[in-house]
């Protein structure tokens, strides 16, 4: 009698994020475990970025990760980036349906995300008009609902700022900037703002800044100014962020090669699975 084949196994081998050694140091401010979250989220950016948007104008994954993980789900992010809306929630599938030409952004309400505005100005007038809802919303509590505001304009960053201040608005101004000196924050402080200028490539430094500002909005102190810059020169050996943060881990004993691997190849088939389902949404 023939013995039936046996059928391959379907399960996907998973390994477990590592361990630190026992009795090692945890920073109770950022805890082992969002450590890691941290960096699988800068993994999966990347490879989403890598998917959708032309290399010189992908966001660096530091400043995505280390700001929007520290928002609520009632907190609101103004930001464009492919990336910068997965981490705040937006499903795989939303992102890789690819709008026809000429639709407007109306952005996903659902997961409190606002419509990308080509306007800076109008863009950040918007992110403020909700600012100033959370705080009516908060009257005393002390625990406001916060906006987080990505910009590239610097002038219109600073012009908002300044009102936000005036009114002690909960949100915080994202000015990404390509160069290596830090101006806009500068200028921030000499009216009395929080301007807080930060590596953009070093994300524990960036969710640091974070913490402070989201912390600081929504206890009602109002808003902070925060310039992400490259703080090494363009012309010198660009930093990998996500090297920098594995070198980081591996050094805490949170990291090893297996597990990055093992998550590129889930994040891959995830991004696989996405595509398919929105070609067929598509074909509808």
């Amino acid at each position: 009698m023939a013995v039936p084949a046996k059928k391959k196994s379907t399960a996907r081998r998973t390994i477990a994020a590592p361990q630190a050694p026992a009795g090692s140091f945890e920073n109770p401010l950022i805890p082992n475990a969002r450590l890691q979250l941290i960096y699988t989220s800068m993994l999966r950016a990347r490879l989403l970025e890598a998917k959708l948007t032309p290399a010189a104008q992908r966001p660096p994954e530091a400043v995505g990760a280390g700001l929007i993980l520290n928002l609520r789900e009632q907190d609101t992010l103004l930001a464009a980036a492919p990336s910068h809306r997965l981490l705040k929630g937006v499903a795989l599938k939303q992102l890789l349906q690819k709008p026809a030409p000429r639709t407007i952004d109306h952005g996903f309400p659902a997961q409190n995300v606002l419509p990308a505005i080509a306007d800076s100005s109008a863009a950040l007038y918007a992110a403020l008009g909700i600012a100033f809802a959370y705080k009516a919303a908060a009257g005393n509590s002390h625990d406001s609902n916060v906006v987080l505001a990505y910009t590239s304009d610097a002038e219109a960053c600073l012009a908002a700022a300044r009102l936000a201040e005036l009114h002690r608005l909960p949100i915080l101004f994202i000015l990404a900037q390509s160069g290596t000196t830090a101006t806009t924050s500068l200028r921030a402080q000499r009216f009395a703002l929080p301007g807080i200028p930060v590596d953009r490539d070093d994300v524990v430094a960036v969710y640091r800044v974070a913490q402070e500002g989201i912390g600081r909005a929504r206890a009602g102190g109002g808003p902070t100014l925060v310039e992400c810059i490259r703080y090494t020169a363009p012309q010198k050996h660009k930093p990998d962020a996500i090297a920098t943060m594995e070198r980081f881990l591996t050094g805490k004993g949170l990291f090893t090669s297996t597990w990055k691997r093992t998550l590129i190849a889930s994040y891959r088939r995830e991004l696989a699975s996405a595509t398919l389902q929105a070609r067929k949404t598509k074909k509808r």
